[in-house]
């Protein structure tokens, strides 16, 4: 049984307006320094819609597939506390 994510990876639009929304902000805490993302989340708006664009298919899903990931991760952490 394969892992099953909350949105439709082989979607590229989908996959784009997620990465643009993770792009402003990690829905559990605001920029995580850990995060694959942090150093993004800091640049101006404009720079980060250009990065999410020139991402590819796979490059985003990748992305996706990690922030994924993490969330698993921080769920099972505060499952632990």
């Amino acid at each position: 049984m394969g892992i099953e994510y909350s949105i439709d990876t082989d979607d590229l639009e989908t996959l784009r307006r997620a990465i643009t929304g993770l792009a402003v902000e990690c829905p559990v805490d605001l920029n995580p320094e850990h995060c694959q993302l942090h150093k993004l989340r800091k640049m101006t708006m404009s720079k980060r819609l250009n990065w999410v664009l020139a991402l590819t298919h796979e490059e985003l899903k990748n992305c996706y597939l990690e922030h994924e990931r993490c969330i698993s991760k921080k769920t099972e952490e505060s499952n632990i506390s």
